[in-house]
């Protein structure tokens, strides 16, 4: 008994688990998107056309000589690989002027601020008599010539001391705010930010189907009107076959189809999801040609829904989804593990009574054979 009664304790006294929110961080390219919802790193280039990159770091200081900078940052394709510490982050507050803002970190309830000298330091709440200098413009441009030498500096400018953020690469590495003329020195650097993003996006028309692919892991389990399929071709190279995955996890890069009613659906951002099997969509790593590539890709045509062949005059998008079949057919139709779909685009006198008989993928049959077919909008077999 005192062995139950001790292990109840312990799990009366544990607290719940709770679930780990996966993030990336993208870099923002058009800084008309920054929103004082979201999260961001700040990050500059260590070295004059470097390709060594810094987080701008809080130290909880109130009174500092410079910022430290943080961790050297891994950077793959405009996004930070590797990992990024709480007081790494920072938010945007409104001063009510377009483009320009406060700076918040979100460790404690610090704002970055310039004190009229090289020193970026954190201080509090803006409200006070130097209010400006707290307030930053978000990647400014300055450029000029010294000695023959252009240079273009990109960054945060302080609207209050008119100096301009960078990673002064001295000893020790740190966050200087300088003045523009600094930079007669300082070849092409640079001060960008990255985004916190945790969902992505999937659309889908009005045909109610649609490929997808993200370069994150997805998790669509929240979406109950979606449905998330595999593709293969059938050994008679006529259908394709959607085997669906029911926990609606999509690996990165990976290829899938989409089927739910017209709108837009969101998927979370998780950190891997298990490989996807009998899959045989990719996914199109640059533009693409259709002659002579036998791509066939999803498309609506007359009101049927399926694997079209694309033209030796057509092009398919870099990050599009695609099949590939050594096939003459023009049209491959969908089943859902092994259940004809198209039938539900089939024209319009398929359903109005008028008796005329189309098979499951959409063709009109003017004398029908043994076979399931589509008649006066109902399946007949005819045997």
């Amino acid at each position: 008994m005192k062995i139950l009664f001790l292990l109840l304790c312990v799990l009366a006294s544990s607290s719940p688990v709770q679930a780990q929110v996966y993030a990336v961080w993208e870099l923002v390219t058009d800084y008309t998107t920054l929103s004082t919802s979201d999260t961001y790193v700040i990050a500059g280039n260590h070295t004059p056309n470097g390709t060594v990159w810094r987080s701008l770091k809080n130290n909880l200081l109130t009174t500092a000589d410079y910022l430290p900078v943080g961790s050297v940052l891994t950077i793959t394709n405009n996004r930070i690989t590797s990992t990024v510490s709480d007081n790494e982050t920072w938010v945007l507050e409104s001063t009510g002027t377009t483009g320009v803002y406060y700076i918040k970190s979100t460790k404690g309830s610090n704002y970055l601020q310039n004190n009229n000298s090289t020193k970026s330091l954190i201080n509090s709440k803006p409200g006070s008599s130097n209010d400006a200098n707290r307030q930053w413009r978000i990647h400014y441009s300055d450029s000029g010539e010294k000695d023959g030498i252009v240079y273009t500096v990109t960054g945060l400018y302080n609207v209050g001391n008119n100096r301009m953020l960078t990673v002064y690469d001295g000893s020790p590495i740190s966050w200087h705010a300088e003045t523009r003329s600094y930079y007669n020195y300082i070849q092409d650097q640079e001060v960008v930010l990255f985004r916190k993003v945790t969902t992505a996006n999937a659309s889908i028309s009005s045909a109610e189907y649609a490929t997808f692919s993200s370069p994150y892991a997805l998790n669509f389990s929240g979406e109950e009107g979606l449905k998330v399929f595999t593709a293969g071709v059938n050994d008679a190279n006529t259908k394709v076959i959607l085997r669906e995955v029911t926990n609606k996890r999509v690996p990165a890069n990976t290829a899938v189809v989409l089927h739910g009613a017209k709108g837009t659906y969101t998927g979370t951002i998780i950190a891997e999801a298990d490989a996807l099997t009998d899959n045989e969509l990719h996914v199109a790593t640059e533009e693409m040609s259709g002659a002579g590539q036998h791509i066939y890709v999803l498309n609506k045509v007359d009101g049927v829904v399926g694997f079209y062949l694309l033209s030796d005059e057509g092009t398919l998008e870099q990050g599009k989804a695609y099949l590939t079949l050594n096939s003459g057919a023009p049209m491959l139709s969908l089943s859902e593990d092994g259940e004809a779909t198209a039938v539900r685009d089939l024209p319009l006198q398929a359903t109005t009574g008028s008796g005329v008989c189309y098979t499951l993928d959409g063709r009109r049959v003017t004398h029908p054979a043994k076979g399931v077919f589509i008649q006066n909008g109902k399946k007949i077999v005819i045997r």
